[in-house]
């Protein structure tokens, strides 16, 4: 991660979701910040590649 292209942000966490994230940081040698940035990107490519997969239609407002 290019640290020139990055913006700094603050979260807060629930104690157990930080110690999950924490432990898989360590398990892949990262640190948490690193580790939430790798489980964001790869929940928005694979968001992402549902939203590709879905047809396109058009919305019925009537019904609405």
């Amino acid at each position: 991660m290019n640290t020139a292209e990055t913006i700094n942000t603050q979260i807060a966490l629930p104690i157990e979701l930080y110690q999950a994230i924490a432990q898989r940081a360590q398990i892949h040698g990262q640190s948490v910040s690193s580790e939430i940035v790798a489980l964001l990107l790869a929940s928005l490519v694979q968001n992402s590649a549902e939203l590709a997969e879905e047809p396109n239609r058009a919305i019925d407002i009537t019904r609405c």
